[in-house]
């Protein structure tokens, strides 16, 4: 039996491979688009000045009390950060499929914060939780209680459920989901690039980290905490200028690109 690696067939026997001690690690290619990079490092600075700001609250927590409200929200914002630096790390690998996966994971953790920071009285409700099956709020109460706007709400509902489409290989996804597709006897690949996903997804990781933030920072100063926003602020004003132009790109295609296949659809119905 084999497997397929790289374009290469490699036979899936364990005495093809050398001793355990013999094996080597190569460093895998980081992107070569340089867009992405720097916006992964725009990425990495909103990151920095998050953690900084925790750390700056776990300072004065010393000296003062650090209530369940506080405490909540760093657990959140701390475990938000861990993911997005995973995302950077995947971007940049340009392993697309994996980085919205985890955007999942992001984006409930922001939802869950900035609920928390709306409705403090539920909060309990996250301390007391005990189902290992589903999380203390479900996504679209979440999505229904941070967004009142319908536009607004229906634009976050379809970036989460975008992520979750790829998260679970639903197979209605086609390319998105998987590496090939399949369109009748033919097993099919994506016709474009990928960067521009890569580029969406993080532009999106590092605006809902930044969303995330907002609300532990207000917790916290409603727990009697000094902290200064102005370094976050910068972060994202720098990161939002910097991927405006890409972003604006990225939607005149998908639109286009949209525009096409229904135009076919419709071409291929009045045949």
């Amino acid at each position: 039996m084999t497997f397929f690696s790289g374009g290469n067939v490699i036979p899936w026997r364990t005495s093809s491979y050398p001793p355990m001690g013999e094996l080597e690690y190569k460093p895998l290619p980081l992107t070569t688009d340089q867009t992405i990079m720097v916006c992964c490092q725009l990425v990495g600075r909103i990151r920095g000045t998050i953690v900084d700001l925790a750390l700056d609250v776990l300072h004065q927590a010393t000296s003062r009390p650090f209530d369940k409200y506080a405490k909540i929200a760093y657990l959140l914002l701390q475990r938000a950060m861990e993911c997005l630096f995973s995302i950077e790390l995947l971007i940049m690998l340009e392993r697309e499929r994996d980085a919205a996966v985890l955007l999942v994971t992001l984006l409930e953790l922001s939802y869950d914060v900035r609920f928390a920071e709306r409705q403090p009285n539920r909060i309990d409700e996250w301390v007391r939780h005990k189902d290992r099956n589903r999380k203390p709020w479900r996504v679209g109460q979440l999505l229904r209680a941070l967004y009142t706007d319908d536009g607004e709400r229906e634009s976050a509902r379809a970036v989460y459920e975008h992520c979750s489409m790829i998260k679970h290989s639903n197979p209605a996804g086609g390319t998105l989901t998987m590496p090939l597709g399949v369109d009748g006897r033919m097993i099919i690949a994506r016709a474009n690039d990928t960067r521009d996903l890569l580029a969406a997804y993080a532009f999106t990781a590092g605006g809902t980290a930044y969303e995330a933030a907002k609300a532990a920072l207000k917790i916290w100063e409603r727990a009697g905490f000094a902290i200064d926003s102005n370094p976050l602020e910068t972060a994202w004003r720098e990161l939002s200028t910097s991927m405006e132009q890409r972003l604006i790109a990225i939607l005149k295609t998908l639109r286009q690109d949209h525009q096409d296949q229904h135009a076919g659809t419709a071409s291929r119905e009045s045949q």
